[in-house]
């Protein structure tokens, strides 16, 4: 088996709640190792949170230009648990939505994603799916300390850390830039006169969201379930590979808890050739297929894969999804490395 790096994507979603933060400045002196700060802290100072109007305690700190908002205080009012461990200097927050979130993400690279022309094409009945604007915000964040902070976010397991330089302690209180609620909570924010706007999904909003895609998506032709695969490794999106999966190995790839981003920027999955396919049953094809691995911009190395599609017959509807893949899997999909047959 290959060793390889797999490269991690981060991305930020929309959906529906919102919350205001709205603010009147009072100059204070900040007494911290970085500079002074203003201290946002007055009866204007509130924060209305689906409907509710509630006040930030000890204000909001302005640093160099920036607002920072109290972390621990506005995870809480989101219903979400979060922890501090001084020793590793590390917040954790348990973020219930952030798998299922990642995978929708991962739905929209890959249906808009054109790496090359080599890049398998969707269903032409997909091609109808509205789709979307791809919602991954650039985060233009500040250093404030050569020695940054973790923050990781856990999701029954599956979890994602980032080192974080924007941030400051006033009254044993950490805050952060709002971007850090884009990253966490996959949220949309915006300014407005009062202040700040924050739009995040609701766990039901992005339930609503997967089940409308995987609705689409559900692959109807061995050549679709194909398609989903094939161009799935090319553009990086385990989300497309995972609608061409069977029940069994869906359940195989939610328990791996290893995220919704494949292969890596280099190699990457070029070229893709259909060398054989057979039929070894009435319901039941294998393809057996040449993946070339790019790097920059040459063939690294061509490997096998042997892909065995079945009819599945689920709620009534009939499916075409893979029931076994086997060769050198696990660098370019969702599924670990098994020998060719």
């Amino acid at each position: 088996m290959k060793k390889r790096g797999l490269a991690l994507a981060i991305s930020i979603m929309l959906f529906g709640q919102t919350i205001y933060a709205t603010t009147d400045m009072q100059q204070v002196a900040l007494k911290s190792g970085i500079e002074k700060a203003q201290v946002l802290q007055e009866s204007g100072n509130q924060i209305l949170l689906n409907g509710q109007l509630l006040e930030i305690p000890d204000g909001v700190l302005e640093v160099k230009g920036h607002l920072l908002y109290p972390l621990r205080w506005l995870v809480m009012q989101m219903g979400i648990a979060v922890s501090w461990d001084q020793k590793t200097r590390t917040v954790t927050i348990e973020n219930p939505t952030y798998q299922e979130a990642h995978l929708y993400l991962s739905y929209l690279n890959g249906l808009t994603s054109e790496n090359q022309d080599t890049t398998y094409k969707l269903p032409d009945r997909v091609k109808t799916l509205e789709i979307p604007s791809y919602p991954l915000k650039s985060n233009d964040t500040f250093m404030l300390h050569q020695k940054p902070i973790g923050i990781t976010i856990d999701d029954d397991g599956f979890n994602i850390s980032f080192a974080a330089y924007d941030y400051a302690f006033k009254n044993n209180r950490l805050y952060v830039t709002p971007e850090w609620f884009n990253t966490i909570f996959l949220a949309e924010l915006t300014k407005i006169s009062e202040g700040l706007e924050i739009v995040y999904p609701t766990p039901e909003q992005i339930e609503k969201e997967l089940e409308n895609m995987q609705k689409v998506l559900a692959p109807l032709t061995p050549e679709e379930t194909l398609a989903l695969w094939v161009r799935g490794q090319q553009v990086r999106s385990g989300a497309l590979q995972y609608s061409s999966l069977s029940p069994e190995l869906k359940q195989q790839v939610l328990a791996s808890k290893r995220g919704w981003v494949t292969g890596g920027s280099s190699p990457s999955a070029g070229k893709v050739t259909i060398l054989d396919k057979k039929q070894q049953a009435e319901a039941t094809l294998v393809y057996t297929l040449a993946v070339e691995e790019m790097l920059q911009g040459q063939v690294f190395e061509t490997v096998k894969e042997q892909i065995t599609i079945k009819k599945y017959t689920l709620e009534g509807n009939n499916y075409w999804l893979i029931s076994e893949a086997r060769g050198d899997l696990s660098y370019l999909s969702l599924l670990p490395d098994a020998d060719l047959k």
